[in-house]
């Protein structure tokens, strides 16, 4: 199912039977900044990119440029640990 097959998040909690708690889940004792070329990167897309066009365009300008920064940190991240 696309992303545009849903109007509302009450719509996908629903349809899948999600139940849906806010957290936080990340214990932040110092706010790390995202590199320069990641924000020279995001900057070009945001000029240049209709990212409501579609839903690959959403995932590969936005949701995927976002979990590779986290990604590439040194520290040791807790969004990948299991």
């Amino acid at each position: 199912m696309a992303f545009s097959d849903f109007k509302t998040i009450s719509e996908v909690l629903e349809k899948f039977r999600i139940v849906y708690a806010e957290n936080d889940f990340f214990n932040v004792e110092e706010p790390s900044h995202p590199s320069e070329q990641f924000l020279q990167d995001f900057e070009f897309c945001r000029e240049h990119i209709d990212v409501f066009a579609s839903e690959a365009a959403r995932c590969e300008t936005i949701i995927f440029p976002v979990l590779k920064e986290i990604y590439k940190r040194p520290e040791p991240n807790e969004f990948w640990r299991g």
